[in-house]
């Protein structure tokens, strides 16, 4: 698998959903230098706390079914590979509780833009 140093100039969330396992999103990491965008898919957030830093990355690439209409070549996908051991840290676990509260919060927002005030906390 490659690795590569990458600068993190933005982390744009792709979609969300739910499974079997609990709520998910997919986040693209994304290194843009030079002029050149270059997006990594993730459903990890901690890329989220490092916008503006450069972080080496582990990432696999696969190509697409969609075709380039430049190059009529498939489109290459880049996921980055997380580590299976998960290294919690004090800020990690405050960023994620924050994005439990921001989530919680979006939800709310929805609710009152519906006019449906019955169960809002």
């Amino acid at each position: 698998m490659p690795k590569d140093q990458i600068y993190i100039s933005e982390v744009r969330e792709v979609k969300r959903g739910v499974n079997k396992n609990g709520a998910w999103v997919l986040w693209n990491v994304i290194d843009q230098r030079d002029g050149k965008e270059t997006r990594y898919s993730t459903f990890e957030d901690k890329y989220l706390a490092m916008k503006g830093q450069e972080v080496e990355i582990e990432y696999e690439e696969k190509p697409s079914k969609m075709l380039n209409p430049k190059t009529g070549k498939p489109y290459v996908n880049k996921s980055i590979i997380e580590s299976r051991v998960k290294k919690e840290t004090p800020a990690y676990s405050q960023l994620t509780e924050l994005m439990g509260r921001v989530g919680d919060l979006e939800e709310r927002v929805q609710k009152l833009e519906l006019g449906d005030l019955k169960d809002i906390p």
